[in-house]
């Protein structure tokens, strides 16, 4: 969801204890590489400005605050960000 670069990426919570979630963000242009994000929640918001980005997101849950017990990502979902015009 979101309106000129401001929008959300959600995902539903698993069944059992989660410590953290890692959301990875790759932009979909040469040379550009993935940012990571960690979050207790199952959102994370975003204000990328007013520019045209293409970018995918996947997010795994980890029971562990060191990353030693983490599920697999998730599928990648594609978000278009267009500048308002």
């Amino acid at each position: 969801t979101g309106y000129s670069g401001t929008f959300s990426i959600l995902w539903d919570a698993p069944a059992g204890t989660v410590n953290h979630y890692t959301l990875e963000e790759t932009q979909q242009a040469p040379g550009s590489g993935v940012t990571t994000y960690s979050t207790t929640g199952t959102f994370y918001s975003f204000s990328k400005g007013n520019v045209y980005l293409e970018l995918t997101y996947r997010v795994r849950a980890c029971a562990t605050a060191d990353e030693s017990m983490c599920s697999p990502y998730s599928n990648s979902v594609f978000k278009l960000v267009c500048p308002s015009t």
